[in-house]
């Protein structure tokens, strides 16, 4: 198939600005040679980089890319036979190949936007370039240069392609298949002053180096959650605000858990046509079969009713492969349901058991296969494309930048516009670096309240637990009050009754009167009991003050507490019958 097209937007007095359309994606390509165009580029770069829209917790991302140009030596003549007389033929002399110790160009790509310095053409490279390919916080990443992509790609088994070439990593992880260098092309000129089309497209490798997804650490991944569920606006996420913590929550535990799973934002059309941004874990989950543990890739989108409501899981098969049908849990266009779903608990179910119960449902039953590939063609045309579905990779699309109007006559840029642009790049620096620190504080301001809120949520709940105790103990204390007015009205009634029928003194031991012989046995054993208790505790207070002598407080104390065991057993027997009897009476009167 032909290369993709390539056209020209339009030639300025210091740069050319290219389109190139790879897989549906327009990938904007600059080539220049002038110090003010690579300022305004990166300043650019910045202004998108700091938007208030982000919808990746990745650091900036660089493509890093350097083109030499190779010249030969040796001869070149064409081969030659040996004599008249003798047929055998001489080859040339093989020609020799040398690489030019500085380099020609430097391609930097950001999303969409590939910049094309022309070093061989440019008269001095800005200070702006140096603090920008010396930023601690950008990623710089290209193929056998800097941070190399290929020890951190990985394809959809989560093996590693430490050992592919760059074509299949992008087949693989771009989901871009067919994509080829060709050699000539990267032996070609690159000193030359215009490039050709043909030289055009190598260079967007930048780009797709950067659109590979980069490694990262899980501060990234929580500063991105704080950001994302703090924003406020229209284009915010539409989640409760007393459940926001709980998500972020549930999507650092899936990522501790799952590192293969990645959180994003992204837009989800609901059946009726609504548009929303809503979170989404993107990435693969491990299913074991067969003894080999296979990577299967998915989508778990959190929707707006989340947690209270269960996720929304999609299979997200590979260009290479294809949703087995039928399938008991995946339905022909990807949606998972399973009963863990069906049997969603708020706020017991969570993600992690989730991808456990994902893992172990497709085990029993793969919900993909690979589809059959054609071999490769003996010789395919340089970047021989065939469209596939659309990349997933996150596309950032840059604003346009205009470097100026479009002139055909070169001049030479005086003094005072040279200082105001300089001026003005100084400028666009200070508020990058301003940006920059306020959106770190932010997000650290951000992560505080939403550590404080999972603090007060959790204090609200044992304040709520403790008034609902504090309730109770109040019920039960009025019915206790209530109980014992209603006993000192009984006994203030029984005083006014009985108070002046007479004015004799009373004898205490006839003062009650046993209403049956158990109970005045039961009566008599406590008394002396209580009786002997007293009389032990006036020998010990006689023993400790000297009346008493040792041995006769202790024949004392054995004989007392001898007839005490006494009375003491014949009360247990007692209490025994009495409870006989109420037994026998109860029952008696359930008969009856």
């Amino acid at each position: 198939m032909a290369p993709p097209p390539i056209r020209t937007v339009a030639i300025y007095n210091t740069h050319e600005v290219h389109t190139i359309d790879f897989f549906g994606n327009e990938v904007t390509v600059t080539v220049m040679a002038d110090a003010s165009v690579i300022c305004e580029w990166i300043s650019n770069v910045h202004t998108y980089d700091c938007a208030p829209l982000t919808y990746s917790h990745h650091p900036l991302v660089v493509g890093v890319g350097v083109q030499w140009t190779l010249f030969c030596y040796g001869d070149s003549s064409p081969g030659s036979y040996n004599s008249d007389d003798d047929d055998s033929y001489s080859p040339p002399p093989p020609r020799r190949y040398y690489v030019d110790s500085s380099a020609d160009t430097l391609q930097l790509g950001v999303g969409n936007e590939c910049l094309v310095i022309q070093l061989s053409h440019c008269g001095h490279v800005p200070d702006e370039l140096r603090i920008f390919l010396l930023d601690p916080d950008t990623i710089f990443i290209g193929i056998g240069e800097l941070l190399d992509l290929r020890n951190y790609a990985q394809d959809y088994r989560g093996r590693s392609m430490r050992r592919c070439s760059f074509e299949e990593i992008v087949d693989v992880c771009m989901r871009c298949p067919g994509v080829r260098l060709d050699p000539e092309i990267s032996m070609s000129d690159w000193s030359a002053e215009d490039l050709s089309h043909e030289q055009t497209f190598p260079i967007a490798d930048t780009v797709l180096t950067s659109m590979v997804p980069s490694p990262l650490n899980p501060q990234q991944i929580q500063q991105f959650l704080s950001s994302v569920l703090s924003q406020r606006g229209p284009n915010s996420v539409p989640y409760d605000e007393s459940t926001k913590w709980l998500i972020r929550q549930h999507l650092l535990n899936l990522i501790s858990s799952y590192p293969s799973l990645e959180p994003k934002t992204a837009t989800f059309i609901h059946n009726d046509g609504r548009s929303v941004n809503l979170l989404q874990a993107d990435g693969t989950i491990p299913m074991p079969y067969h003894g080999v543990t296979y990577n299967i890739p998915v989508i778990i989108w959190l929707l707006e009713s989340y947690p209270r409501h269960p996720p929304c899981v999609y299979v997200n098969p590979t260009a290479d492969m294809i949703i087995k049908r039928p399938h008991a849990h995946v339905t022909p266009s990807g949606l998972v349901s399973l009963p863990y779903l069906q049997n969603w608990v708020y706020p017991s179910s969570n993600l992690v058991d989730l991808v456990s119960d994902l893992g172990a449902a497709f085990a029993n039953d793969p919900p993909l296969y690979s589809r059959r590939r054609p071999g490769p063609s003996p010789t395919p045309p340089p970047y021989e494309t065939r469209p596939p579905p659309p990349p997933t990779v996150d596309q950032r699309p840059f604003p346009p930048s205009p470097y100026g109007r479009v002139q055909h006559v070169h001049h030479q840029d005086d003094a005072a516009e040279v200082f105001k642009r300089n001026a003005i790049n100084k400028m666009v620096e200070v508020v990058h670096g301003d940006l920059a620190s306020m959106r770190r504080d932010r997000e650290a301001e951000a992560e505080s309240m939403l550590s404080l809120q999972g603090g007060l949520k959790r204090r609200e709940e044992e304040i709520n637990r403790g008034m609902k105790e504090m309730v109770e103990e109040k019920e039960t204390l009025e019915q206790q009050l209530q109980i014992i007015s209603m006993n000192t009205d009984v006994l203030d009634s029984w005083v006014r009754e009985n108070q002046g029928k007479t004015n004799t003194v009373v004898d205490v031991d006839k003062a009650f009167e046993c209403v049956d012989a158990l109970s005045k046995q039961m009566l008599e054993c406590t008394a002396s009991d209580l009786a002997i208790e007293d009389a032990v505790y006036a020998l010990d207070k006689g023993f400790q003050d000297g009346v008493v002598p040792f041995d006769q407080y202790l024949r004392s104390v054995r004989l007392l507490s001898r007839e005490q065991f006494f009375h003491r057993a014949t009360g247990s027997k007692v209490r025994a019958a009495q409870m006989e009897a109420q037994v026998h009476a109860i029952a008696g009167r359930l008969h009856s």
